[in-house]
């Protein structure tokens, strides 16, 4: 799914999804964004699962580096919640079945602000592979 831009780096957005996950061992990602169809170009794992089982949210700041927070493990085989805040003014937060489960960069910060359309895929079997096969940014927690 192509949508136009992300909102200025000045503006905060959230978003929400229900999972069910038949596995959450073996990692994945469950929001890819790239600026290129095939999943690749300027990319990153919005939302994924580390090779345990937690949750975590990534995003990209203005100046293209990445950074990441941690969240809770999420049950398999289990439709759980997920909800997502960027805020310009606190960061970013990450709830689970209406739970707070993690928080970071509390304070102002800037995301990237694409210029040209983005391509969200979710669950990311992309053509090319999963995103630690293509040149995507990550954040500092290893997924």
């Amino acid at each position: 799914q192509c949508y136009p831009r992300m909102r200025a780096n000045d503006q905060s957005f959230s978003f929400s999804l229900w999972v069910n996950p038949t596995s959450t061992t073996s990692g994945g990602t469950l929001v890819h964004l790239s600026s290129n169809s095939n999943g690749n170009g300027t990319c990153y794992d919005l939302l994924v699962f580390t090779s345990t089982g937690a949750l975590v949210c990534q995003w990209l700041y203005a100046n293209n580096s990445a950074d990441s927070a941690q969240g809770s493990v999420i049950p398999a085989n289990t439709s759980t919640h997920v909800v997502v805040v960027y805020s310009y003014k606190s960061g970013v937060r990450l709830f689970i079945n209406g739970q707070f489960s993690t928080s970071s960069n509390a304070g102002s910060f800037s995301v990237f602000d694409a210029s040209s359309p983005w391509y969200i895929t979710l669950g990311n079997k992309s053509p090319l592979g999963s995103s630690a096969s293509l040149s995507c940014q990550s954040g500092s927690i290893p997924i």
